[in-house]
């Protein structure tokens, strides 16, 4: 089967080890990478070993050759050579380009090589070149735990890869606006997708170029506008024309040519000319034009070797090594003079965010200067570089954040603001969780994406827009989760052998150190996982309950995943909701601890439970409400009723003319039940809506209804035929772009359907899991969402 041009992909993270001597040859970059454009025989790493009659092996840097006894009737120095080559055209690779030497050799018995790769495991194959030349072939060969295994008879050069439909277009470089994304391809077009205000993105998508514009070198996205530099040295500008250029995709900015560099910021843009000097345009209410415009230079500025354009703040690099800034970096006014940074000198380069700025210095290492409200100079200056931070090739910075890529290809990311999650795991001293092998990263204002040495391109962040995942539901790599329970910030798994994998942000020891690829350390028997704002309550097969995370009301009880909370037993079944827990006991009594401000515990503790309510048959905690359902089909409440999310029930009084309910579903600011008869009624708040949500009604979908989901301010329903239908606010793709009516594209079979505040999950029928939505700290896709081109 052949790879399609634009799929989703999951990551496999592969470690390449080897010991051998390294031999780099080449043309460096000035960022220290091999040229792309380097001849076929550029090497990464070499290595020679003779195998004769009897037999050898030969390993490096993640293959391994086995030749059998009596492959080799003479000795044969064998050279293993791991190329810096790309893949062959048509060809997508998922491993480095591997040479043999001599060219040609023939083994009287098959040899066995084993290729590690990062890819998608079902597509990737090993290639090698045919024997009598002519292109490649796929060998017969199995791809498991990060490597493909195949025999083979003669091996001149071969890679782990998949067959492209056509040797089309890739991404040549990334830009990453407010709320949508671009990408230059290699053929000079480029393509828009995300938020399309004012035909910013054209009408493009991932798969179509944007009309009329041809010829591209450059791009650089601004908050609401995106710029192409074309071959021709002129600059094309569209979207909202916040810059004032009355330019176009098809139209120039007038007066301007011999451009080398174009920078967009938040309502004007910068441009730098074959002669080193500056042309600005736009908004200059800080001073971040510097008083030029598109036909004049910035007075008394030249030798100019890069430009960087932020909000409202400009700045520039010399080809001396010294940087120059101009308009507000943080301050009350701008500052439209243009001066050079105090004691920075040997910049290779520069990245301007929102109000600050940092520098990669010739040794690699990184200084930042301006505001600092979210940490984005991470405790840095011009004189004073990034703790712990070196060996950086690539410098980038958006918003209120930076980020830097490392020779090794891993980013470390830094700063705050709605792209501060992110950084979790990835500070400027630790890599970005699942994130290798990349060779250009690009951070926008809400998402982030980065572009892999394979030609993939991956994005997180908000897709309130389509900008970051395209609204598709993502595989976190799971196979035989049991239960699903969703967060705030975070999500768990119950497995079938009784642990628990959590995943997304451990701010608060909500994961309790665990990952999708860890179990909670300590904690087996877990009959049921309820994962609440910040926290996680797991219920074990004895009865007793185990909570862990944030605790600053007493939702935890000052528990741990391996103590259970002290006087409570003979538990059935838990509920975790915003700051507050509740437990259902054998005997139908209901008890629950922690905030209380709304009356969401009703007065109960864990020794003690809710008065007045007996005989209950199960209970959903929401975020400052709760809910019980009843033996005879009935709904009691308590709690906020700011939207009227208890419809003026209580823990004694049952929801006025529910009588038939066979499951309850507390969210954020609304409740659902499921009907008997397969039916839905919500009521509380939840943007749009199949119901009416002032009151409990009644709807008859064209399907039964067979799981209810709520969540802050939207709900999912899981239907007979496995399918999902999703309603309410969508800001972040929580809803993965259904409607009522409309199911989530690609999704079924689907077992179990769960909602949090902004991001969604499903648990398929053979144990898989899939998440769409927010995902600022890897709830909905550990490592993210790959995009192939």
């Amino acid at each position: 089967m052949k790879h399609s041009k634009i799929h989703v992909i999951a990551a496999l993270a592969v470690a390449l080890s080897g010991c051998d001597p390294i031999i780099v040859t080449g043309s460096p970059n000035d960022d220290g990478g091999l040229r792309s454009d380097a001849p076929a025989t550029t090497v990464a790493s070499i290595r020679r070993r003779e195998v004769g009659p009897e037999g050898g092996e030969i390993s490096l840097d993640g293959l391994t050759l086995t030749v059998p006894p009596g492959a080799l009737a003479t000795p044969t120095v064998i050279t293993v050579t791991r190329s810096a080559e790309a893949a062959p055209a048509g060809h997508l690779g998922y491993s480095p380009v591997w040479r043999f030497a001599p060219e040609g050799l023939t083994f009287a018995a098959p040899a066995r090589v084993r290729v590690a790769f990062v890819g998608d495991a079902s597509r990737a194959g090993l290639y090698r070149s045919r024997a009598g030349g002519g292109g490649y072939e796929r060998l017969p060969g199995t791809a498991r735990d990060g490597a493909v295994v195949a025999d083979v008879t003669h091996f001149s050069v071969g890679f782990v890869g998949d067959e492209l439909d056509d040797a089309g277009p890739t991404v040549a470089e990334l830009g990453l606006g407010g709320r949508y994304t671009c990408a230059r391809m290699t053929d000079g077009t480029v393509r828009c997708w995300g938020r399309d205000v004012a035909n910013l993105t054209a009408g493009g998508s991932v798969a179509l170029p944007i009309a009329g514009l041809i010829g591209v070198t450059a791009i650089s996205a601004g908050t609401n506008q995106a710029c192409a530099m074309i071959d021709d040295g002129t600059v094309r500008c569209w979207g909202p024309d916040h810059t004032g250029a009355n330019s176009s995709q098809t139209t120039p900015v007038a007066g301007l040519t011999g451009v080398t560099q174009v920078s967009v910021g938040e309502r004007h843009a910068c441009a730098r000319l074959a002669d080193g000097t500056v042309r600005c345009w736009g908004d200059n209410a800080s001073g971040q034009t510097a008083g030029s415009s598109p036909t004049s230079s910035i007075a008394g500025l030249t030798g100019v070797a890069e430009i960087g354009a932020g909000f409202r703040l400009t700045c520039a690099r010399l080809t001396d090594g010294t940087v120059r800034c101009w308009g507000n970096n943080g301050g009350d006014a701008g500052v439209s003079t243009v001066a050079p940074v105090a004691g920075l000198t040997s910049v290779a380069q520069i990245a301007v965010g929102g109000e600050h700025a940092c520098a990669r210095i010739t040794d690699g290492t990184v200084r930042c200067w301006g505001n600092n409200a979210d940490g984005q100079l991470a405790g840095s200056s011009p004189t004073t570089p990034v703790a712990g931070l070196t060996g950086v090739v690539d410098l980038r910075a958006a918003g209120t954040y930076t980020c830097a890529r490392r020779a090794d290809g891993t980013v470390r990311c830094w700063g705050g603001g709605v792209m501060s999650t992110p950084t979790v795991g990835g500070g400027s001293g630790d890599a970005i969780n699942g994130l290798t092998g990349v060779a250009e990263m690009v951070p926008g204002y809400s998402h982030a994406c980065a572009r892999t040495t394979g030609g993939a391109v991956r994005c997180w962040g908000s897709n309130s827009d389509n900008q970051s995942s395209g609204d598709a539901p993502s595989d976190i790599g799971l196979t035989d989760a049991a239960q699903i329970s969703l967060g705030t910030t975070h999500t768990c798994a119950r497995m079938t052998d009784g642990t628990v994998r959590c995943w997304g942000s451990d701010q608060y020891g909500q994961l309790a150190g665990s990952s999708v690829n860890a179990a909670i350390a300590g904690l087996t028997g877990v009959a049921q996982v309820s994962a609440g704002e910040f926290y996680t309550c797991a219920r074990m097969i004895d009865g007793t309950v185990r909570c862990w995370g944030a605790d600053d009301v007493g939702q935890t009880q000052h528990g741990s995943a391996t103590a259970p909370i002290p006087g409570l037993s003979g538990v059935v079944e838990i509920s975790a909701g915003g700051r507050h827990a509740c437990a259902r006991l054998g005997d139908g009594t209901v008890r629950c601890w922690g905030s209380d401000g709304h009356g969401q515990c009703a007065g109960s503790s864990p020794t003690a439970p809710i008065a007045g309510l007996s005989g209950a048959v199960q209970i959903s905690a929401g975020h400052s409400h709760t809910c019980a359902r009843m033996a005879d089909g009935s709904v009691r409440c308590w709690g906020n009723i700011s939207v009227d999310q208890t419809a003026g029930s209580s823990p004694t009084t049952p929801v006025a003319g529910l009588t038939d309910a066979v499951e309850v579903s507390a969210g954020g600011l609304q409740t659902c039940v499921r009907t008997a008869l397969g039916a839905f009624r919500c009521w509380g708040r939840t943007g749009v809506a199949p119901t009416a949500f002032d009151a409990p009604s009644s709807a008859s979908p064209a399907l039964a209804a067979a799981g209810i989901s709520a969540g802050r301010d939207y709900a999912c329903a899981r239907f007979a035929d496995g399918t999902v239908q999703c309603w309410g606010e969508r800001i972040v793709g929580q809803t993965a772009g259904s409607t009522p009516g409309y199911p989530v594209a690609g999704l079924g079979d689907v077992a179990e359907i769960a909602t949090g505040e902004h991001h969604s999950c499903a648990r398929l029928t053979d144990g898989t899991v899939r998440c769409w939505g927010a995902n600022y700290n890897g709830e909905a896709a550990p490592g993210g969402f790959w995009l192939t081109f």
